[in-house]
């Protein structure tokens, strides 16, 4: 099965430099408490700088929807990623399509799935008590093998250019997304970035 890639945790120019150069599908902007927390003005900047076909996905952890509609709108994001206790009112308030995250702990874990029927993806990301995302560790693959779903999933969880095609072999992913692994001192790095697309494309895995 082959892949889509999504780099999360977009910031500077130079990222966006970096990005515009590979076939990479969709970039993430953090408005969530982050280490990577960006500002929408500085996104939004950002974000006119993309090459076309890329598209800019806003993430969110329990933002007031006001707020989140908000940036959703200001900054022209294409999908918003809700990494919080969002609803499913919640969810229909959103004016752009949603993937909710699912931490994932144990196979079980799955059967949060079925509360989200009308999000357009899944984001499967790696449990990690008192967090709600980027982690930086990965689980058990294994686990999504052969679960057929209505919708997009996206794998996340520590991946980098070392682990990602067994990732995608083992997990069968719609979209990958990578933020840390390819990062050097919280900078995106275009060796690793590189590297990255260079082994999906190898192992004919890159859509």
């Amino acid at each position: 099965m082959k892949c889509k890639v999504k780099v999360c945790g977009i910031r500077s120019l130079e990222d966006v430099a970096i990005i515009n150069e590979y076939p990479i599908h969709y970039v993430g902007f953090i408005f969530a408490p982050s280490k990577r927390r960006i500002r929408k003005e500085e996104a939004r900047e950002l974000i006119q700088l993309l090459r076309e076909d890329i598209q800019p996905v806003g993430v969110f952890v329990n933002e007031p929807i006001a707020k989140a509609v908000d940036i959703c709108c200001y900054c022209g994001l294409s999908i918003a990623q809700l990494h919080g206790s969002e609803t499913q009112e919640y969810i229909s308030q959103m004016p752009i399509p949603v993937w909710k995250s699912i931490a994932i702990k144990d196979k079980e874990s799955l059967n949060l799935i079925h509360q989200y029927p009308v999000v357009q993806g899944l984001l499967l990301d790696t449990y990690d008590e008192g967090r709600t995302g980027g982690t930086g560790k990965c689980f058990n693959w294994s686990f999504v093998k052969d679960i057929n779903y209505d919708v997009q999933l996206i794998l996340a969880g520590g991946l980098n250019p070392e682990n990602i095609v067994e990732a995608v072999r083992n997990a069968q992913p719609d979209i990958v997304d990578v933020n840390s692994g390819v990062e050097t001192h919280l900078r995106k790095d275009k060796d690793k970035i590189q590297i990255l697309i260079e082994k999906l494309k190898k192992n004919n895995l890159l859509i």
